[in-house]
């Protein structure tokens, strides 16, 4: 999707909007503090091999850790609302680090403590408060998700032409897409390319100066990300691929900006090693489809 001028200024001001705070970082030391309470106290019960009283203890822990964390999630959205381009700070931070209790068993004996866990920002979620993605995310991660579904699925049909009955069942879902975008073909890595870069555009986008994103999805991104979106999956009578719903498909590209953005590579996991790959950029990939020719 190519933007505008207008609707590139419209992602550019919406930072500079004054919202109301309703949280603060003294706050937020409050709610920290009564999680580490209340955290001793379930250590204090547990010991005491009271079932009731450990049974409270442990409610009254965990009502003190989601209250910590539904604060927490406030308190950043209020900081990424009053940046100068939200969209940006949050794909930019990804992840945030929550608080949770963390039992751990020695020889029997149970130590509770406060831990941090990361894990990926509800971008759905920020953007109900912010509207600062562009409004036909929808849309496109529908196709997107859509578009995926059918090349997985394809890809181990044995030859079989199953794409019509493919599209009847997933126009009988609630993830059905407009009528006139049903393939009859499997889709190309081009379009798949494509539709992936429309979902990008509509987190984030900077003009390059000729009127394109300057975040680009590249050939390698795609192929990871046709793994991620589509899941293969297998129980004891089944084997299948998961296709994903729109939200988590935006959770997902969402995902891929936080990484594009950090500049990130893709790596190969080996047991606890990690291999590195060579990330494409825009001109290695122009420039090899050049050397190709």
């Amino acid at each position: 999707m190519k933007m505008t001028e207008t609707e590139v200024m419209v992602k550019e001001i919406v930072g500079t909007k004054t919202i109301s705070r309703k949280t603060s970082s003294d706050g937020l030391d409050s709610k920290l503090a009564a999680l580490e309470k209340a955290t001793k106290v379930l250590q204090t019960a547990a010991e005491s091999e009271n079932l009731a009283e450990f049974a409270k203890a442990n409610e009254d822990a965990k009502d003190a850790q989601d209250d910590y964390n539904n604060y927490f999630t406030k308190y950043c959205f209020e900081n990424f609302l009053e940046a100068e381009h939200p969209a940006f700070e949050v794909l930019k931070a990804g992840f945030l680090d929550y608080k949770s209790i963390k039992g751990e068993a020695t020889l029997g004996a149970v130590t509770y403590s406060v831990v941090t866990v990361s894990k990926q920002i509800n971008f759905l979620a920020f953007n109900a408060e912010a509207r600062c993605f562009g409004n036909k995310l929808g849309k496109a991660a529908t196709l997107l998700a859509y578009y995926v579904s059918l090349y997985k699925t394809t890809q181990v049909a044995n030859g079989k032409n199953i794409i019509s009955g493919f599209n009847h069942a997933y126009q009988s879902s609630k993830r059905a897409v407009a009528q006139d975008q049903l393939l009859s073909k499997v889709p190309s890595k081009t379009l798949l390319k494509k539709a992936l870069q429309d979902v990008i555009d509509e987190l984030w986008f900077v003009d390059n100066g000729k009127n394109e994103n300057k975040y680009v999805v590249t050939t390698q991104w795609c192929n990871f990300m046709l793994d991620f979106i589509v899941t293969a999956r297998m129980t004891k009578t089944e084997a299948f691929y998961q296709t994903a719903s729109p939200e988590k498909v935006v959770q997902a590209c969402a995902n891929l900006m936080h990484k594009l953005i950090n500049r990130y590579d893709i790596s190969i996991k080996v047991e606890d090693k990690t291999v590195p790959t060579v990330e494409l950029t825009a001109q290695d990939e122009n420039k090899d489809e050049t050397e190709q020719k």
